[in-house]
């Protein structure tokens, strides 16, 4: 009896100190991961750590890789090991969702891409990773990587908005708009809401030159919203388009 509860209390004790080396190993991973450090990675993975730890959050080894030091080896590494590249937080985010909002760099969103993520995804409101890429991040590169990989260009979020319509009201770079455009995009698309990109860019963008890539790439300024508005008629509402000689060419595109 006295030997069966030593041999009982000594299991415990090597579960006890598993789980505590387990999770010194995660959070050391994490760690390693954070500050871009491809061989430390490699030397936790392979004592043991879980590249697919906290499942089900936004803190697994990728979605940490991706938000704070999406260094390209790192991210190769936890994919060659086993992290899953659709896996999903509680707002349906992927991987390839931060990785389009905040990743500059188009070899990030190949190597995800290779992994089998899922360019179709949407997360609760209905955005792609492409949505995010055309609202959120600056390099044309990365929205020209997801469409020639298959992402779906004039899909519409839960709003009724496009990629194109969400870049003509937040992007700063007027190559977005016309990589989008160059890739298929509806430049003269009309919302649920009766609006055009040009009028949303017109209304919301604090980059006059945005409405102007419009306009090169063939935006109708004569088109008019359901109150029967062109969108030069809603320039008066941003003082950015009023400041700018691109007011002028608004006016000359709605006859």
């Amino acid at each position: 009896m006295k030997e069966s509860r030593i041999f009982i209390f000594a299991c415990l004790v090597l579960i006890v100190l598993f789980a505590f080396t387990t999770l010194g190993y995660a959070s050391s991973l994490f760690d390693a991961i954070e500050k871009g450090d491809a061989d430390r990675v490699k030397a936790f993975i392979s004592q043991g750590a879980d590249v697919n730890a906290n499942a089900g959050t936004n803190s697994t080894p990728l979605f940490v890789a991706l938000r704070y030091n999406a260094n390209p080896e790192v991210v190769r590494i936890l994919i060659e090991s086993g992290a899953d590249a659709n896996a999903s937080d509680k707002g349906n985010l992927t991987p390839l969702m931060y990785a389009a909002e905040r990743e500059g760099n188009p070899e990030v969103i190949q190597l995800l891409i290779q992994a089998g993520a899922d360019l179709k995804t949407k997360d609760v409101h209905g955005y792609t990773p492409l949505m995010y890429a055309a609202q959120q991040n600056q390099n044309p590169e990365v929205i020209r990587v997801l469409v020639e990989a298959g992402a779906a260009i004039n899909e519409v979020d839960a709003e009724g908005w496009s990629s194109l319509m969400l870049a003509a009201m937040y992007t700063a770079n007027p190559d977005i708009i016309k990589v989008l455009v160059e890739k298929g995009a509806d430049v003269n698309e009309i919302d649920p809401y009766g609006y055009t990109p040009l009028m949303y860019t017109v209304l919301y963008n604090a980059n006059p030159e945005v409405a102007r890539a419009l306009l090169d790439v063939g935006a109708d300024g004569s088109l008019q919203s359901d109150a029967g508005l062109t969108a030069f008629n809603y320039a008066d509402y941003n003082p950015n388009i009023l400041d700018s000689d691109v007011y002028w060419l608004l006016e000359e595109a709605q006859y």
